[in-house]
Formats: structure tokens, sequence, C-alpha cells
């Protein structure tokens, strides 16, 4: 924060509280900034209107610092009485000579107007100072850009260089990526093959069944053949016999014979 020299001249004061019953006050104007106190001269009589053209030198200060003014009556048997106060920042004063007329305040009440004439002073030094800070940050920001703009240069480079690194390496390297490239495709189809494997044993098995069920039918088909076939030799014998006997009983009943038993001879007639 720039530091310097503050100069106040207290030039005079419209005042609405007035301390005296009887008679008119002697006021004058105590001046503070941090631990620095200065004040008027007394100006006696001087009532509500009192005059005192002083000026003050407040060295090494710096543009925050608060200025804080009082205005008290001169007593003489007894303690002075206050008037009123106010205060007002150096930053509020531009650096050329000011002519400002500051409110007094008493019990938080307006008790009247006081006017100063005040002056920032800048020391030299402190500006040769910021001067040089304004030039060192002006350079800051320069190199800050400089940096930048070689950061951005040194990043393309490293891209170029990357991509030459790539095109240069050997043609095995590049096989070898490629065939680890195939040998993690065809981990990955072993991998599928293994999922479906379970899947698969299952349908062998399934089908495994139904080809023993349709075996088993198989099989029943030829017994039943085979009983069916027997049973059939069985009945084409005993039609045999069948026939024979119809055969014979035709024939007894188309040709007749009789018994003779005197010559013991079959006698065979017709019907």
């Amino acid at each position: 924060m720039q530091q310097g020299t503050f100069i106040i001249k207290a030039r005079s004061a419209k005042l609405t509280h007035d301390t005296e019953f009887m008679g008119k006050m002697d006021p004058y104007v105590v001046i503070k900034i941090g631990a620095n106190t200065q004040k008027t001269k007394v100006h006696e009589d001087g009532g509500k209107t009192p005059k005192w053209d002083e000026t003050f030198k407040f060295p090494a200060v710096r543009i925050g610092d608060i200025v804080n003014y009082e205005i008290w009556d001169k007593e003489t048997m007894k303690k002075d009485d206050f008037v009123g106060s106010g205060s007002f920042s150096i930053s509020q004063i531009h650096l050329s000579k000011n002519e400002m007329e500051m409110e007094i305040a008493y019990e938080k009440k307006k008790a009247g107007e006081v006017l100063f004439d005040l002056e920032f002073v800048p020391d030299p030094k402190q500006e040769e100072k910021a001067g040089e800070n304004e030039v060192i940050e002006e350079k800051k920001e320069t190199d800050q850009d400089a940096i930048v703009k070689i950061q951005a240069e040194l990043d393309k480079l490293w891209e170029v260089i990357e991509d030459e690194r790539e095109k240069s390496k050997p043609a095995d390297q590049k096989k070898r990526k490629d065939f680890s490239a195939l040998q993690n495709a065809i981990a990955q189809s072993r991998t599928e093959i293994m999922k479906n494997k379970d899947e698969l044993a299952k349908y062998d098995q399934e089908l495994q069944g139904t080809i023993d069920k349709f075996k088993n039918f198989l099989d029943e088909q030829k017994a039943a053949k085979r009983y069916l076939e027997g049973q059939h030799s069985a009945l084409g014998t005993l039609s045999i016999y069948i026939k024979i006997i119809n055969f014979f009983l035709q024939f007894y009943r188309n040709h007749h014979f009789a018994w003779d038993p005197h010559c013991e001879r079959v006698r065979w007639g017709s019907q």
C-alpha cells in the first residue's frame, strides 16, 4: 500500500451543538492518525463558528489509514467539554490538494461540520519502488506469456517426437504387437468355447438318451415281430390239420363205406 505524508489544515467549523449555557465556547480540534495525535490552538470565544487555519503534517502514513478528529470546548475550572467527532479514510481523497467539509456527530446525532484542506504527498522512494514493482509485475506477466508459449512449443515438439518414435519402431516389434492381438483374440474365442462346453455336454447327454430310447423301441418291435411270427407258424399247422379233417369228412359224405364182418373187407359205396 502506498506510503507518504498526510497534510491536513483545520480551517473552520459550523457547530450546532453548544456546550455553554452562558457565554461562548472556546473550541479546538484534535486530529489523530494511529498513535500520532496533534491539536489546534484554542479559539477563545469562537462560539459555534470557530476558525483555526492551522496545518499539520503526518509522515509515514498509508492510503488506507483512518483520520479521527474531535472538537472540544476548553474549560478552565473543569474538564473540557466534548462537542463532537468524526472520521474518514485517507483513501477518500485524491493525491492533489482537496478542500473537504466533514460532519461531526455527538451521541450519534449531527453536531455540525468542520472544514479541512487535505493533501497526501507520496514518498518519492515509495513511488520509485511502486514504479519498479509495476515494471517487475509487467515483466512477470511478459515472462509468464513467454513461458506459456515455450510450453506450447515443447508440447508440439513432444508430439512430433512420439510420432517419429512410433514410425521408427522395428517391424518385428509390430509383428509382436499383431501376434499379441491374435493371442488375445484366440484366448477370447477359447473362453467363449469353454462357456458353451457345459451346454454342449448337456445336449450330447440328452441326445444319447433319445438314441437309447429309440434302440429300446426297436428291440421291443423285433421281439413283437418274433412273437407274432411264432404264433403264425402254430396257427398255420393247426389250419393244415383242420383242412385234412375237413377233407376226410367231405370224402366220407361223398363216398360212404361199411365193414363186412364175413368177408372182412370194406365195401365202398356211393351215395
